[in-house]
């Protein structure tokens, strides 16, 4: 009986560690422009680390406002980069220095395919706030 409870707990221990999704903030990048009628305002890219045993990464964009006098920047809008957010891709981890560009309002990431080890970088021109176009985000 005392085999079983303990048997129930470490199960349940280990199915809550196994169902937790975890996620490991890696970087932030700020820049380029946006302009859209008399409002405008900068990117913000935030990569993050999902998973244990086969590690993605998951790339989201969001269109900061100006900040403005008494006003600080603020979030407009915020969506992930699908293509890439899907759980088979992996950011290098040297990104923070090279692999995750942002010049003006094009956005390039490198990663590589989380089974396969492909590596492939995925480009997006970034928009109106909440819209990207995927460049290129097909075979390497």
């Amino acid at each position: 009986m005392k085999r079983l409870a303990v048997f129930a707990l470490l199960s349940a221990l280990a199915l809550s560690a196994v169902s937790a999704e975890e996620t490991t903030p890696a970087w932030t990048i700020e820049g380029g422009r946006w302009q859209q009628g008399a409002a405008g305002g900068t990117y913000r890219i935030v990569v993050e680390s999902v998973g244990f045993e086969h590690v993605s990464c998951r790339v989201g964009i969001a269109w900061m406002a100006a900040p403005t006098t008494g006003r600080p920047a603020a979030v407009l809008a915020e969506v992930a980069f699908a293509e890439l957010s899907n759980g088979f891709w992996a950011c290098d981890a040297d990104a923070d220095a090279e692999g995750v560009r942002l010049d003006g309002d094009i956005l390039a990431v490198r990663a590589r395919h989380t089974y396969s080890g492909e590596p492939r970088t995925f480009t997006a021109r970034l928009g109106a706030p909440g819209a990207y176009r995927c460049v290129d985000c097909g075979a390497p």
